[in-house]
This record gives C-alpha cells, structure tokens and sequence, in this order.
C-alpha cells in the first residue's frame, strides 16, 4: 500500500468480477467467475507449480474483507496458492486436489460463501430494497447455465442463509449481464447479451 496513493487495493485474489456491492448490512460482496480448465498456478508459499490443471473453478460469491486473499494467484503480490491449497485428505472446501496434501492456503485466504457451480457466469447484481419477501437479498445474473436470476439472503454475520431460484419472470432470460431496481416501485430491468 501506498499512503499517499488515491487508489489502494482493497483485497487479493478475486478473479473476473463483473460486480461489486456494499451491501446495506454493512459487507461487500463479489460474484466472480471462476477459471476454466487448462489454466496454471504458480510455484511459491509451499505450493509445486501446476500445469494444465484440469479442473475448472466453481464460479464463487465472496463477503470481501480488506486485506482478504480470495484464491486466484498473482506472484507479484505475493499470491501463490490456488484457492484453498490441499491442506488436508479429507476433501478440503474449495481445495485444490493436484496439489499434494499437506499444501496449505495462503494464510489471509478467505473461502467463498457461495458456490454458484461450475460455468454459470455470476455477473451482474444488485440488492433489492422494495418491501416484500425479497427485501435486502443480493440478486445475482447468472449469465450461462440457468440464463436467470438468483436471490441471496443473508443472516446477521453476512452469510448467504437463503436462495431463491426459479421465481417466475427470472428464467429463460437471454444471457443477463446486468439488474437494477427501480425504487418507486420496486421493478426490476435486467440487461440481456443474448438475442
């Protein structure tokens, strides 16, 4: 960090995210989308190198911390272990199994709160405020699979307590990108990539 710097990085390791929200609850969150199969890790903190991995990344939704290391390596950094290392032969969340057991997570990583699954392209996102059942949920683009809109509720600690899917009027959406709501009355407009 630079003190006199305008701009300063706020946390690490998110990779491709297409929206960030602070939420009224006090959090920010990320839906991100995760890497394809093929990519690499870098040598560094413990870790071999990985080459060609060929498992691709679950597309995750983060509650961002400053100074938080969210998995997606970057040397010049610092940031060297993919997601949450292989710590364990347990089956480890969001661990990486090409990695020899016993490779531990960069120390300030910070799991996902949320698994999207595997090429759903999270994007877009946005709280909703109108009264109602979806008050204060983070409802999320699912740009890929699903080709909708997903709800997120929390609980008191900024944990994901609840998912709503399949609400009529969110499916069969052309590759959402973007949602916004209208205030006054509590619609919501969703940008559309598809034809």
């Amino acid at each position: 960090f630079y003190g006199f710097a305008p701009v300063q990085v706020w946390a690490y390791g998110i990779r491709v995210v297409y929206d960030l929200k602070w939420h009224s609850n006090g959090h920010m969150y990320a839906p991100t989308n995760g890497s394809c199969a093929g990519g690499n890790a870098p040598q560094g903190s413990g870790a071999p190198a990985l080459k060609t991995i060929p498992d691709a990344e679950h597309d995750w939704l983060f509650r961002v911390e400053k100074g938080g290391y969210y998995g997606h390596p970057n040397p010049s950094q610092g940031f060297y272990v993919l997601n949450g290392g292989n710590p364990t032969a347990e089956g480890d969340y969001a661990e990486c199994p090409h990695y020899p057991v016993g490779t531990q997570p960069e120390k300030n990583w910070q799991p996902a709160i949320y698994s999207f699954g595997n090429h759903v392209s999270a994007n877009g996102s946005a709280e909703y405020f109108h009264e109602g059942p979806l008050k204060n949920a983070l409802i999320v683009c699912r740009y890929n699979l699903g080709s909708d809109l997903i709800a997120l509720k929390f609980d008191e600690k900024g944990d994901v307590k609840q998912v709503i899917d399949g609400v009529e009027g969110w499916e069969n959406l052309q590759n959402p990108l973007d949602v916004c709501e209208d205030p006054e009355n509590g619609n919501l407009y969703v940008s559309e990539y598809g034809k």
